[in-house]
């Protein structure tokens, strides 16, 4: 049975398109396509008017998984990823 942790990483990977590194993930890129429009499928990922700070949600919610399982780095990763999307100090 899936954890929840890796749920999060496949809707990562599906969103980003390619595999987040698990030890050292690179979140420029991913975050870096946030507000480009929704490619059919994985309109969940961007930024929408129903949406608007989703993927701040996203990352929130995974550094507080990682957290509870005691990954406090990898946790700090999303965490910090949170402040480098567009917009997410509004």
């Amino acid at each position: 049975m899936p954890t929840a942790i890796e749920d999060f990483w496949t809707h990562f990977d599906l969103c980003n398109g390619t595999p987040l590194d698990r030890e050292n993930p690179d979140l420029a890129a991913y975050v870096a396509g946030y507000h480009d429009a929704p490619t059919e499928g994985v309109a969940r990922c961007h930024w929408s008017e129903k949406s608007p700070h989703n993927l701040e949600l996203m990352f929130m919610a995974m550094g507080d998984a990682l957290t509870k399982t005691g990954d406090i780095e990898l946790a700090r990763v999303f965490y910090e990823g949170v402040s480098a999307v567009p917009g997410s100090e509004s």
